[in-house]
């Protein structure tokens, strides 16, 4: 009988712990996603965090946590190798079903037909984008923006939680940051971003 207990709150554990990134972006996505929108377009494979500049981030959250938290944090970054995909069911408001060019594959891909001097063919890749440029633009907001999380890196103590995040709204459109949160009375915390890029 308590190996069968053992074994029940083996697998419970290994359930709660293989939810834990969808727990988290379920309780911070509200720092990212715009609140009017009634569900957000997600991509769904959840990319290793990845750091451009450590001498920037690491100067950057010097100042809010101490240099053996961010080294211990920067080692489970490089050591990631957790599932790759979000598991959207138990994410509550995100619409993940598409991959990364799924709400704007029309957007990028021009499809031409016959053969074409390299001339017309630019001119009517130019056309067909310009198209679909202005059916893009009449989409609501909501259908415009693709976002993409990387998996939530934890401190041991689970106190501090590092995640990226990109934001991709059209062809020259999109920014990201690396975001450090603290967990204070059970909630996760925005406490400052870093290794910010705008497109």
């Amino acid at each position: 009988m308590k190996h069968l207990i053992t074994t029940i709150i083996f697998i419970l554990s290994l359930n709660c712990f293989g939810q834990e990134k969808e727990l988290f972006l379920n309780s911070v996505y509200k720092v990212f996603v715009d609140t009017s929108f009634t569900k957000y377009y997600l991509y769904s494979h959840s990319n290793r965090l990845q750091i451009y500049n450590k001498r920037d981030l690491t100067k950057d959250l010097s100042e809010f946590i101490s240099i053996e938290t961010i080294n211990e944090l920067l080692s489970k970054a490089e050591t990631d190798t957790s599932k790759l995909t979000w598991d959207c069911k138990s994410l509550d408001m995100a619409n993940c079903s598409l991959t990364s060019d799924g709400i704007l594959l029309d957007y990028y891909l021009v499809t031409l037909k016959g053969n074409w001097s390299e001339k017309k063919q630019k001119r009517e890749t130019g056309r067909q984008l310009k198209i679909q440029e202005e059916k893009h633009e009449k989409k609501p907001r909501q259908e415009r923006v693709i976002y993409s999380f990387s998996r939530p890196i934890y401190d041991s103590k689970s106190e501090y939680a590092l995640i990226s995040m990109w934001m991709i709204c059209g062809n020259t459109c999109g920014h990201g940051c690396i975001y450090l949160f603290k967990k204070a009375n059970g909630i996760w915390q925005l406490v400052t971003e870093t290794n910010c890029y705008l497109s």
